[in-house]
């Protein structure tokens, strides 16, 4: 039976780049976004243009009754859902003590509580088929301090650990929970900073280069695929070596 996974965020970046590796292992995709419609429908194409099958569905996830909703059209589109790539996410660039009230739920509720409200809508899917994959996306902020990403930082920590747990508790049904950890990667968060804010953050990169979306969607296609069964709590990080030492 042809699998099906649902991507959130998936209209840019690199939560396009994994709705795009993932149909070309022969998955159909579910595209999750929030605002941005065309680019959502574009992705859906490219999925087309691989004989895959694709749907573009308007979700905020840190709304936990959209999130259901989701969930709810997934099934409708294609009657099941096999894996799960939690992507969608926001970062703001603050100091610690410049943090303001609307910034902190802003980012905990889409980083941290949307991961959770999607983990746990896929579980109950998976659980009845005995079989599923999560990925859920980080960032190497979680393990390296990075000045100005204090609450960016604080959200993706928590789904790793979140990522760890859940990896325990879903183990007996034969789902696989995993997390992948993106250093500075050619997206429009990365496009977006200045010309001496990109060099000073390749000066700390040992590759001396930003990834690209695909480097991160090789790591979560192999992660969804039967080939990564025995692999399941971890959190790999894809930075050019960022986070080392």
């Amino acid at each position: 039976m042809k699998q099906v996974a649902v991507v959130t965020g998936g209209s840019r970046g690199i939560g396009a780049a994994c709705a795009l590796g993932l149909a070309q292992t022969g998955m159909d995709i579910v595209v999750n976004y929030r605002e941005n419609k065309d680019r959502a429908l574009e992705v859906v194409e490219a999925i087309r243009s691989y004989g895959a099958q694709a749907v573009a569905v308007q979700a905020d996830v840190s709304q936990s009754s959209q999130v259901k909703r989701l969930f709810a059209e997934a099934v409708t589109a294609f009657g099941r859902v096999d894996v799960l790539v939690n992507n969608a996410g926001i970062s703001d660039s603050t100091l610690g003590m410049m943090i303001t009230d609307e910034q902190l739920d802003r980012c905990i509720d889409t980083n941290l509580k949307g991961c959770m409200y999607s983990c746990k809508q896929a579980a109950l899917l998976m659980m009845r088929n005995k079989r599923g994959k999560i990925i859920n996306l980080s960032s190497v902020s979680s393990i390296k301090g990075l000045t100005g990403q204090s609450l960016y930082s604080a959200t993706k920590a928590a789904v790793n650990a979140y990522t760890r747990v859940l990896a325990k508790e879903l183990a007996r049904f034969n789902i696989q929970v995993n997390a992948v950890a993106p250093g500075f990667i050619e997206t429009d968060m990365v496009s977006a900073l200045s010309a001496a804010k990109q060099a000073e953050y390749l000066e700390l990169i040992p590759a001396r280069t930003f990834g690209r979306t695909e480097d991160v969607a090789n790591l979560v296609c192999f992660l969804g695929s039967g080939k990564a069964d025995y692999i399941t709590g971890q959190v790999m990080v894809v930075d050019g070596g960022l986070g080392i030492g």
